[in-house]
């Protein structure tokens, strides 16, 4: 059966088939609109620069060129949804976070961690630090409950709900599609007012435009599989956040957006990290892996204990 669409401009298309050829037409349009926005977006950046400098309309050329700018300036792009904000809610979180008790664990007659005792608690971010194979994914996970303790004992909040990013991202099914596997999480989170977003709102806020939304998960790049997964972490609400060695894996803009998402998220964060510049933004004190499973403290940033 035909089947006919109105779409921009008041074009009128057939179609033979399902719907999905409407959605790939409209996608490529939006997928061209956008680059010639970006590309739209340099120029005008390199227009503007050159009349910070001084630029004088002395010869014809030079003219053209503010006019040019001038016009530049006037263009609208494609438009866009609004700026999302970022305050996510999440789920209420106790008084009780996490507590450490005299938590010891070995590896292959090694201690990793020895007589470990601390204290989490609302709103805390946290680094842990030290040197490679050292024992931190160890204490990150024992502090998840994904493992147990050799001795002592760790005791988790009823209200804790636990967002992990680690990384190993291998259980994401290629056949799925990306807005498919975001909203197996979930269709819709909640800002703290209480406004709805939608999967795929913050699909486009994590970079991945309507039109790359329906892409298999197969076709994406490794970054951009990493900052699905991450993406799906947050999608869950949590209100304490597990990192381990974001900046290994996430490239240079997705790890501004997990820093914005940071900034404003109400829970707690800890993470393990080598990124100065990471801990700088996201932490206020660390925990100091020193070898033979002595723990210290620094209460500061990681450029202050450096």
């Amino acid at each position: 059966t035909n089947r006919i669409y109105e779409l921009e401009r008041g074009s009128l298309y057939t179609y033979k088939g399902n719907y999905e050829v409407f959605l790939e037409k409209r996608a490529e349009r939006e997928a061209l609109a956008e680059q010639k926005e970006t590309k739209r977006q340099n120029l005008l950046r390199r227009e503007l620069a050159w009349l910070r400098r001084g630029a004088k309309a002395r010869s014809t050329k030079q003219k053209a060129r503010v006019d040019r700018a001038e016009a530049l300036k006037e263009q609208k792009g494609p438009a866009v949804s609004g700026s999302l904000d970022f305050a996510i809610g999440s789920h209420r979180l106790g008084k009780q976070v996490i507590e450490a008790d005299n938590v010891s664990i070995t590896y292959n007659g090694q201690a990793l961690i020895s007589q470990f005792n601390e204290l989490v608690i609302p709103g805390e971010r946290i680094g842990i630090i030290g040197p490679n194979g050292i024992g931190k994914t160890t204490l990150l996970n024992s502090l998840a409950g994904r493992i147990q303790p050799d001795s002592g004992n760790i005791t988790i909040g009823q209200t804790v709900r636990i967002g992990y990013y680690t990384q190993d991202h291998s259980e994401m099914n290629g056949d799925m599609k990306v807005i498919e596997y975001i909203k197996e999480t979930a269709e819709i989170v909640k800002t703290a007012e209480g406004d709805v977003i939608t999967a795929e709102q913050m699909l486009e806020r994590f970079l991945f435009p309507r039109p790359m939304q329906q892409t298999y998960i197969r076709k994406l790049s490794g970054g951009e599989k990493r900052r699905l997964y991450l993406l799906n972490v947050l999608m869950q609400e949590p209100n304490v956040l597990f990192l381990d060695e974001p900046t290994n894996d996430l490239d240079t803009e997705t790890l501004s957006v997990l820093e914005d998402y940071i900034e404003q998220f109400p829970g707690v964060v800890i993470t393990v990290s080598h990124d100065r510049y990471f801990l700088d933004r996201v932490v206020d004190r660390l925990i100091v892996f020193e070898g033979h499973g002595v723990i210290s403290r620094f209460q500061g940033s990681y450029s202050e204990y450096m």
